[in-house]
């Protein structure tokens, strides 16, 4: 039987084999606030995690069919943006959190669990915004956070598995143009070493289905991983 797991605010969908154009749903409600992400273990494809605002982290190690808290460090509401479960490092599990309304100042944005996301800790804290996306790199242990705003654009990069991290800033070239206040949202690593980056309008938040359609794009590009960025252009979708 081949599973997909599917998120739908606070509830989790396991899908069945098609049957005669009607398919079998099971809904696994997960107790707490939004469900931002879910990622699945590559090493382990029964195990797949959901980042939930309260609690931070709930684990299922059925393939989706039950989910149960694992609970992030220090003790206050969590709004975890993203889960990232590495490809290359079996137990290696990374959560990305912004800094929402309310969050303390000196509060931690990323978390790191070495034992499949069963206990985390706390390894950087960016202020400000906040961490606002994650990604794994090409190499193994690579592993990259953006925080901030432009023109105050930031990566973190780690080479050590995420345990450790040293910030570089994104410099747009003389010839970009990003409107100010436009937050990393998304990041990847392309077989070349590029980094390409998506550039989401205002404060990381969740958007409605008309909010997305406004988002603006754009990239910064480099040739060396992370040590060098400039901004190339921006675009928006069609109609926004």
């Amino acid at each position: 039987m081949r599973t997909v797991v599917v998120v739908t605010s606070v509830v989790v969908a396991s899908l069945g084999t098609a049957r005669a154009g009607a398919q079998d749903y099971t809904f696994v409600p997960i107790p707490g606030g939004a469900v931002a992400d879910i990622a699945y273990d590559v090493h382990d494809a029964k195990v797949v995690f959901a980042a939930v605002h309260g609690v931070g982290i709930y684990k299922s190690t059925d393939g989706g069919v039950s989910f149960a808290p694992r609970e992030l460090p220090e003790l206050r509401p969590h709004t975890p943006r993203q889960v990232l479960s590495s490809k290359s490092e079996a137990g290696v599990v990374l959560v990305c959190e912004p800094n929402m309304n309310g969050a303390p100042s000196d509060a931690s944005n990323v978390f790191r669990s070495e034992d499949g996301g069963e206990t985390f800790a706390a390894v950087l804290s960016m202020g400000g915004k906040g961490c606002t996306a994650l990604a794994e790199g090409g190499t193994q242990g690579t592993y990259y956070a953006a925080t901030g705003t432009t023109p105050s654009l930031v990566l973190h990069r780690s080479t050590d598995s995420g345990k450790t991290w040293s910030a570089t800033k994104l410099t747009p070239s003389s010839s970009s143009s990003f409107s100010s206040g436009t937050a990393v949202s998304s990041l990847l690593e392309l077989p070349t070493g590029r980094l390409v980056f998506a550039l989401q309008s205002g404060a990381p938040t969740f958007l409605s289905a008309e909010q997305r359609g406004r988002r603006l794009f754009g990239r910064w590009l480099g040739a060396d991983s992370g040590d060098r960025h400039h901004g190339r252009h921006r675009h928006q979708r069609p109609g926004a």
